[in-house]
């Protein structure tokens, strides 16, 4: 019998985690890997703000489901222009598909 297992455990390293769920370590329209909060973009600071954190900080935001992403992930993944694939990771969140789901799908595969 052969028992296989992974431990991730980390404290405190944001872009450590985020290269491993291919999430925006900064910037972008939907800057947490956990929820879905969405930021307001400001032109002149070239920059996203999100807003109403003391609002939320009662009621919480709805949160993100690797599951749901995956689509995404693939798409930006899959895009080879670099415009469109800022664009796209900007917009969406990620960098691509996440090692985590990549693991997971190797050893379930369809």
């Amino acid at each position: 019998m052969i028992i296989r297992h992974l431990l991730l455990l980390w404290s405190g390293d944001h872009p450590a985690q985020c290269e491993v769920c291919k999430s925006k370590s900064s910037g972008g329209k939907k800057g947490c890997r956990r929820c879905k909060m969405e930021g307001v973009y400001l032109p002149a600071q070239r920059h996203y703000y999100y807003t109403r954190f003391r609002e939320h900080y009662r009621f919480s935001w709805e949160k993100r489901d690797l599951k749901d992403e995956i689509p995404k992930m693939i798409e930006v993944e899959q895009e080879e222009r670099r415009t469109l694939f800022e664009n796209l990771s900007r917009e969406i969140g990620f960098l691509g598909v996440s090692l985590l789901h990549r693991i997971q799908s190797q050893q379930n595969p369809k």
